[in-house]
């Protein structure tokens, strides 16, 4: 995600590389993330990505924007909502292959469950690359005025 970097401005941070609401928890007062298994160093894009396929479909333009002010408010000078369009087919082939790592190291019995996620992130990020995602449009175009 070099390009993310060179053209957005966003910093390296902690990556929780999982970030999606099964792995939030609450007991009615701040969430709390878990789940640190895909961790790593780097852009954090990828973050701001991941939970969109997870919220309704009414809500992640919403969310797109709130990530997209948090971002703009930590790094001055950073255009969250390019790196966000940017990266969206991107992230869906890191997607990929995380799963296909995922199926080479889990036991026959349970391939069953994931089998067709490689190949369905690939089609996904086809389609971004294609035609991004709605919500993400008027995220980039209101980063702009």
């Amino acid at each position: 995600m070099r390009s993310v970097h060179a053209e957005c401005g966003l910093p390296d941070t902690a990556v929780h590389g999982d970030f999606h609401p099964g792995n939030w928890r609450s007991d009615g007062g701040s969430p709390v993330v878990v789940d640190f298994a895909d961790a790593y160093w780097g852009n954090p894009v990828f973050d701001g990505l991941r939970v969109h396929e997870f919220l309704p479909e009414s809500v992640r333009a919403a969310a797109a924007r709130a990530w997209i002010d948090a971002w703009t408010r930590h790094s001055r000078g950073s255009d969250p909502a390019r790196a966000l369009a940017i990266a969206e087919p991107l992230a869906h082939l890191a997607l990929a292959v995380r799963y296909q790592g995922f199926l080479d190291g889990i036991e026959p019995s349970e391939r069953r469950y994931h089998e067709g996620d490689p190949a369905g992130e690939i089609r996904k990020a086809l389609r971004c690359a294609e035609a991004p995602s709605p919500y993400l449009a008027p995220a980039a175009s209101s980063a702009d005025r």
